[in-house]
């Protein structure tokens, strides 16, 4: 099964560090969260039906996917999967469908897409 991984683009903030890269969801939701702060990093094939347990153990072991270009998987970062956003929370995930606009939506998809 196809999922992607978006991780909040660092040129957007200009040199400065986002105010709620690494942090949990409603932290992130105080500090300005937006998915417009985020690029696709990567387009995986995982065989089966993979868990969103599965995707960070996958992303943070040493022989993860694209280790030399991508960055480890954190709190803050995004999964795309099964048509659905997650957040990645210190313990679990939150589901942000409600929260991403669909103009958002759309454009992260068609970006996704076009990896797949």
């Amino acid at each position: 099964m196809k999922y992607s991984i978006l991780q909040i683009d660092d040129s957007y903030f200009q040199g400065e560090r986002c105010p709620y890269g690494f942090m949990d969801w409603l932290f992130a939701q105080e500090h300005g969260f937006d998915i417009a702060h985020y690029k696709v990093t990567g387009t995986y094939d995982m065989e089966g039906k993979p868990s969103l347990e599965d995707i960070f153990t996958c992303h943070n072991r040493d022989d993860r996917p694209d280790k030399d270009i991508a960055r480890s998987f954190s709190v803050s970062d995004i999964v795309f999967l099964d048509d659905c956003f997650y957040y990645c929370n210190p313990c679990g995930w939150k589901n942000i469908d409600d929260i991403i606009s669909y103009r958002d939506a759309a454009r992260i998809i068609d970006m996704i897409k076009e990896a797949w």
